[in-house]
């Protein structure tokens, strides 16, 4: 399950794989005793409503997003941020951050950048942001920087340069995991894909190396398995097409994913790392089984699968172009265990691309993507959805 989501504040709290590792181990001992089997903790779904909050507008198209406590930061290619009524604006280049309850832009934060953002991570502490740019908040950096998030500072220490263009970030315990189209980071040989310390940006030795640009990573906290998907045909020289399971010392664990027949675009991981969520460019988000690679179901829409984030019991898919035969239908709601989609939110953007980035927890889902409207409601590169009133 990726780490970028930090609900409740601003400090990220680092103890709650370890706390459901060991109540884990106590079930299971228990369950062993008294012979019976276990089934995975149920969550509750979560449930949206739209059209989105009344917020700010960015003047181009989201690539990124990622919620750090009552903020959203949202990465792509814009420069000029203006208020829901127009009458205020401000200029971000790339990069901006907004309040997920007003919709306000945060004017605290400014981190401007010469190029295109399109990856955001958190450790909790920490903004991570990838892309294709050379300098951010007037600091030179190559497609990696890491952030103070409540004011934008580059932090001078962490320096991890990547030599061509950054599409993917997600931290766990300490570590984070970066793709893309380099081939080196922080100086060193790097396929495609590696890893650094998320404090000190020190490059670490993790070095699979990929045919194929990598657009999407995922990590399991508990077994340490990294999952990238992207354009490779294979990695370490082994077949390992769209989708590919890495253990802890980078190499390749041969799983097939069955059915999959275009290049995962956006990953997530289930509470227990047993199912991975795949947003794919083959129109579908599909979830399988880690173990096995077989599939447990899939949802297909008119436009490729870009975006997948898990909040509770809901999957949440983005796409591009429509789906069930109505265009702009990019956002979707799915049942965990059956695929099905709640039809109860269901918002219609205005834009063919539509969708490229999820993020958010039972609060607010922010989304970032291509759109000037939602449901016929003024918006800009991003919408920010409320959580459903309690029944």
């Amino acid at each position: 399950m990726s780490a970028h989501i930090v609900a409740g504040g601003r400090i990220g709290i680092r103890l709650r794989h370890a706390a459901r590792s060991s109540l884990a181990i106590v079930l299971g001992t228990l369950a062993l005793a008294l012979g019976v089997g276990l089934s995975p903790a149920s969550a509750s779904p979560a449930q949206f409503v739209s059209p989105p909050i009344q917020s700010w507008r960015l003047n181009g198209q989201g690539y990124a997003t990622v919620v750090i406590g009552d903020t959203a930061y949202v990465g792509g290619s814009f420069s000029t941020a203006k208020s829901f009524d127009g009458k205020s604006k401000a200029t971000r280049l790339d990069l901006a951050a907004f309040d997920v309850h007003t919709g306000a832009l945060v004017t605290t934060f400014s981190a401007d950048t010469d190029g295109v953002v399109r990856a955001l991570a958190t450790d909790g502490t920490r903004l991570f942001v990838g892309g294709g740019f050379t300098t951010i908040g007037g600091v030179a950096r190559q497609n990696l920087a890491a952030l103070d998030p409540v004011t934008g500072d580059v932090l001078t220490g962490w320096r991890a340069d990547a030599n061509k263009a950054v599409w993917a970030l997600t931290e766990e315990a300490g570590v984070l995991y970066v793709g893309g189209a380099f081939g080196q980071l922080g100086g060193k040989t790097h396929g495609r894909i590696g890893s650094v310390d998320a404090t000190t940006g020190a490059v670490r030795a993790w070095a699979p190396s990929s045919t194929g640009q990598i657009r999407a990573l995922a990590a399991d906290p508990v077994t340490g398995d990294v999952y990238a998907g992207g354009r490779q045909t294979a990695v370490n020289g082994q077949p390992a097409a769209y989708l590919t399971k890495l253990d802890a010392a980078g190499n390749v664990v041969p799983v097939t994913f069955t059915l999959l027949k275009g290049y995962g675009q956006g990953l997530d991981l289930n509470a227990d790392g047993s199912r991975i969520a795949v947003a794919g460019a083959d129109n579908q988000v599909r979830y399988f089984d880690t173990t096995t690679g077989v599939e447990s179901w899939h949802y297909h829409c008119d436009g490729n699968g870009q975006a997948v984030k898990i909040i509770g019991d809901t999957v949440v898919g983005g796409y591009h172009d429509g789906c069930n035969g109505v265009a702009g239908r990019d956002l979707a709601l799915l049942d965990l265990a059956t695929g099905a989609r709640d039809t109860s939110f269901m918002p219609v953007l205005d834009q063919f691309w539509g969708v490229a980035s999820v993020d958010g927890n039972a609060d607010v889902l922010v989304m970032a993507g291509r759109l000037t409207q939602v449901d016929g409601q003024v918006a800009g590169a991003f919408a920010i959805f409320p959580a459903a009133p309690t029944p």
